[in-house]
């Protein structure tokens, strides 16, 4: 009897997902938002902007599809969303600039 020896295909790296912030009006851009404000890796058009940098959203239309509250030390801010309950407490090293951009929750 033969032996028929299968190899496994080499399998390429999986690219590592980074939070977006789409700003298109149509797709959610909580997961984003989120990390843009903890200070992680995050997307804005084509620029990856690296944590401690600063992130710059110009001229979006941004969706939040969740109840979000930023609390930070000046108080709370919250968007009712339809969405789940996501709390956040901005992180240092970080600021994330928003300049004429509309926002809204769904």
């Amino acid at each position: 009897m033969d032996t028929i020896l299968l190899e496994r295909p080499v399998s390429k790296e999986m690219p590592e997902w980074v939070p977006v912030i789409f700003g298109n009006g149509e797709d959610d851009d909580t997961p984003g938002i989120v990390a843009s404000l903890t200070n992680e890796k995050v997307q804005v058009g084509d620029v990856i902007f690296a944590p401690g940098e600063d992130v710059y959203v110009e001229n979006m239309h941004i969706i939040i599809k969740c109840h979000l509250t930023i609390i930070n030390e000046k108080g709370r801010l919250e968007f009712f969303g339809s969405g789940p309950e996501v709390t956040v407490r901005p992180a240092p090293g970080r600021t994330t600039h928003f300049s004429d951009c509309t926002l809204e929750a769904r």
